[in-house]
């Protein structure tokens, strides 16, 4: 199933990013969402339980982002930040 999660999300707070991976054309793609990216574009607030409901309940449409991005990269981990 493109786009369906296969494992994840991970919360990294020292990294302070949300990790996960998707399949992306049958192949895994391993997935990065930034905390400015999560707070920039869905709201996220300072907490990183607030990341994760953030990557959560957004995670159809940044599943389509990570695809879109490794489909003109070829390239993973598909990092989303601020300029996403």
């Amino acid at each position: 199933m493109d786009g369906g999660s296969v494992e994840g999300p991970m919360l990294d707070t020292s990294g302070e990013t949300i990790r996960f991976n998707i399949f992306v054309d049958g192949i895994v793609v391993k997935g990065v969402a930034s905390r400015e990216f999560l707070q920039t574009k869905y709201g996220a607030g300072p907490d990183p339980d607030t990341w994760l409901t953030a990557y959560t309940a957004n995670m159809r449409e940044i599943a389509s982002i990570v695809a879109e991005r490794y489909r003109a990269e070829f390239t993973s981990p598909v990092l989303l930040h601020t300029d996403a």
